[in-house]
């Protein structure tokens, strides 16, 4: 009987056993769920929290290194860490630099628009990084020098004139060198920045072998060589723009602006009226051409001058032909008055009394040859070799030996 009751309660004990283990292991498996779970939910909320940044960004990074060092990765949240700080400085560098420009920007616009040319520089300010614009916006030295009567001081960044001399200082010194009676008319002349060229003064014969000068004849020559004076400049004001186009013809926007802005200033016409400086505009190369005689420069060059400033959007190349055309132009407006100061100047030397009679001819006899200089001389070349058959030098005593001079499209 005790054998039996042991055997008994061994066998319960045995299935009990082997059940309460399954049932511990199962009660263990249990407790382990939440924690499973939570992890899960902690996977999804961080991918979630990822999911709101830009990959690469510096906060997508920042975010990835909090990861990183709750999952004991601490090199790589290092590492990770300090790209999000770079990208974070060089983000908020970008942002005052920006905020900077716009200030320097806006200062810059306001300048442009009190200058001579607002449209032309308004243009150029708006393509300025933020330290040309600093530049731009840094008061210049001034030239305290003395500006040459019928001059001009401007700003070689943008055109802005900032001071110009008036032609009547000129007027004066030319007419108290005419009336000296000291100097050879012909050679009272100006230079490419409208100042007399005293280097170009040659002495005149006796006083008492010489012809005389009328009043009406005076007063002739001093109109002509005002009206030479600013061909001058403005020959010289074509080349010049001409020239830097042709090095940077990406910087033709504001060049037409500029233009205008500087005829209308020789004009005395800046503030007048707009409807004013349209009709001026619009005859002012026509009447120029119409005052000179044919043949002067070729068919085409009269004809793109004749159209008046290229369209502001016009190509780099449409401004600089325009600029070529408008410099042989002036250049022969501004032989007139060599023309005519060497034509009087021959009857004065003959002892005879000086007079406009005969000077129609002369202009006609400049026209001629010029046409047979640029026929023939001008772009003539070694059949055999292709080289130019004339050197400059060989040119320049072929216009001289013709005309008396060199004229002024050629001795620049």
């Amino acid at each position: 009987m005790a054998k039996f009751s042991q055997e008994f309660l061994r066998q319960m004990a045995s299935p009990m056993g082997s059940v309460q283990g399954g049932l511990l292991s199962a009660v263990g498996g249990a407790a382990t769920l939440p924690q499973q779970l939570r992890e899960r939910e902690k996977a999804k909320a961080m991918q979630a929290e990822m999911a709101k940044y830009t990959p690469g960004s510096p906060e997508y990074n920042a975010a990835l290194a909090i990861q990183q060092v709750g999952k004991g990765m601490f090199t790589e949240a290092a590492a990770t860490g300090a790209t999000a700080i770079q990208q974070q400085q060089a983000a908020t560098k970008a942002t005052e630099e920006k905020a900077r420009k716009g200030r320097l920007m806006a200062a810059a616009l306001k300048k442009a628009a009190r200058s001579n040319d607002p449209g032309g520089n308004e243009a150029r300010v708006r393509n300025m990084t933020a330290e040309q614009l600093m530049e731009y916006l840094t008061p210049k030295e001034r030239d305290t020098t003395v500006i040459s009567a019928g001059g001009i001081l401007a700003d070689t960044d943008t055109g802005e004139i900032l001071a110009r001399a008036p032609f009547k200082q000129q007027n004066t010194l030319f007419n108290d060198l005419l009336k000296s009676g000291k100097y050879d008319p012909t050679t009272v002349k100006r230079d490419a920045e409208g100042n007399v060229d005293t280097s170009a003064l040659r002495l005149a014969k006796d006083p008492e072998e010489r012809g005389k000068i009328p009043a009406n004849v005076e007063k002739r020559i001093i109109s002509m060589d005002v009206e030479s004076g600013k061909s001058t400049i403005g020959f010289g004001r074509a080349r010049q723009l001409k020239n830097e186009l042709i090095a940077s013809p990406e910087k033709s926007s504001g060049i037409v602006s500029t233009l205008r802005t500087q005829v209308l200033d020789f004009a005395g016409l800046r503030d007048a009226e707009e409807q004013k400086k349209t009709d001026f505009l619009r005859t002012r190369n026509t009447d120029i051409v119409n005052g000179l005689p044919p043949g002067v420069a070729s068919d085409r060059d009269i004809e793109i001058f004749s159209q008046g400033f290229p369209k502001a959007d016009a190509s780099s190349q449409e401004i600089i032909r325009y600029l070529e055309a408008e410099e042989k132009i002036l250049a022969a407006q501004s032989d007139m008055s060599a023309l005519f100061q060497q034509h009087v100047n021959k009857q004065v030397e003959s002892g005879i009394e000086a007079t406009t009679a005969g000077f129609e001819f002369e202009r006609r006899k400049y026209a001629n040859v010029m046409t047979e200089f640029r026929n023939t001389v001008e772009n003539a070349v070694d059949p055999n070799t292709g080289n130019p058959l004339y050197s400059e030098e060989d040119k320049k005593r072929f216009l001289r030996e013709a005309l008396g001079f060199v004229p002024t499209y050629y001795s620049r």
